[in-house]
């Protein structure tokens, strides 16, 4: 019995805002709508109306088997005047709700429309940033600086923050905003059984022309500047030449797609990668051995908690959520600049030794249970109670 019908109230109106239609952190939100029903909350969704991905809107379509409601406005990524529209029509359909216990907007721009039409509106609002805007390294400085004057600013009016890693907590703490407003939830998928794992290894591995004792490297990511997907490719050209039966697996597609087919061209590799344009985490890391992440940036990736899942080792840049999911030396390696040589040594002083490789795998699979959807689902109930409970 949920907590909200222990005390006999009504159930606690949750409004979960968020701009983007796509990529982890629609993931993360959907997570949350679908499971805080079951954990007595009544739940509305609110989406941008535009860029609408196929897995977003599929999972929209089975909303009544979880219980949640939705809601569509006029979001635009890049600030402007008409946010002010988008605030008030994200203002109008809290209110044809009944108004929101708890607000929580996720990534900027949902984020701030929330903080700024909580008047009226809602009683507590809570923000997930998912990798602050001011953690991009090639962000300039008076950009930086505004950015940073903004988001202190909002966190004026924002009654909890909630960090998806440890590292975007400091990274908060350093633009100025308190702990007192920080809370730690990270990011959490559903287990995978062995069972599970094995098949989705196979299966993928049969479709790429892969067999089942070949050295697998992949990249799976959204093929954009923060992803540094160039980064990646450079790395596959020196791990074949250092180990040529290695088998390299480039998968997602994003602006840069282009750029990098061209780029696959211009290293001699057109024979040497298995591109996938279209990829779903669950059906593909699995068929990776040791899965390899280039990013800038970073909150908390759903696909290091995949990677784990999968049983893979890691190497991985320094960003948000490496230091929750790899232990150094364990179960993967973290390199500190995104470039290409130091990153290629790290994977080949991991698949040149048998040893190291599987025990580096155990070690993920054994760490992916401290990364459970309950836990989060948990703990984001907790948080949204007791704040309407010390209102």
């Amino acid at each position: 019995m949920s907590h909200a019908m222990r005390l006999g109230a009504d159930p606690m109106r949750i409004v979960l805002a968020a701009e983007p239609t796509g990529g982890g952190v629609m993931r993360h939100v959907l997570d949350l709508a679908e499971g805080l029903p079951r954990r007595g909350f009544r739940v509305l969704l609110v989406h941008a109306k535009r860029g609408i991905d196929a897995a977003f809107a599929g999972r929209l379509e089975r909303r009544n088997e979880f219980g949640y409601e939705t809601a569509s406005v006029e979001l635009r990524r890049a600030p402007g005047g008409h946010d002010v529209a988008a605030t008030m029509a994200l203002r109008q359909v809290i209110r044809a709700f009944g108004g929101a216990d708890v607000l929580h907007g996720h990534s900027s721009k949902a984020g701030a429309l929330a903080r700024l039409g909580r008047w009226s509106a809602a009683r507590r609002v809570v923000y997930t940033p998912h990798a602050w805007y001011t953690q991009n390294p090639e962000l300039g400085g008076s950009s930086r600086r505004a950015y940073q004057l903004i988001e202190r600013a909002l966190a004026t009016v924002t009654d909890r923050i909630i960090s998806v890693s440890r590292d975007e907590a400091e990274h908060a703490v350093s633009l100025g905003i308190g702990r007192r407003k920080l809370v730690l939830i990270e990011n959490g998928i559903e287990s995978w059984t062995p069972e599970q794992v094995a098949q989705k290894r196979a299966a993928t591995r049969a479709r790429l022309g892969i067999g089942a004792d070949d050295v697998v490297v992949g990249f799976l990511g959204r093929l954009a500047p923060q992803k540094a997907p160039d980064v990646a490719l450079r790395a596959f050209r020196q791990i074949l030449d250092g180990r040529p039966a290695t088998r390299v697996v480039l998968a997602g597609d994003g602006p840069e797609g282009a750029r990098m087919r061209a780029l696959i061209s211009e290293l001699g590799l057109t024979d040497r990668v298995a591109l996938l344009p279209v990829a779903n985490g669950p059906d593909v890391i699995p068929a990776f051995d040791l899965f390899l992440m280039t990013s800038r940036y970073e909150g908390f990736p759903y696909v290091l908690l995949e990677a784990l899942a999968a049983g893979c080792a890691i190497v991985t840049t320094r960003v948000g959520g490496v230091v929750d999911c790899v232990v150094d030396g364990e179960n993967g390696t973290v390199v500190d600049p995104v470039e290409h040589e130091p990153i290629a040594r790290a994977v080949l002083d991991i698949v040149n030794d048998t040893d190291t490789l599987q025990r580096m795998r155990a070690e993920s699979r054994a760490r992916a249970a401290l990364f459970s959807i309950d836990r989060m689902l948990d703990r984001t109930a907790d948080l949204y109670r007791s704040l309407h409970e010390n209102r």
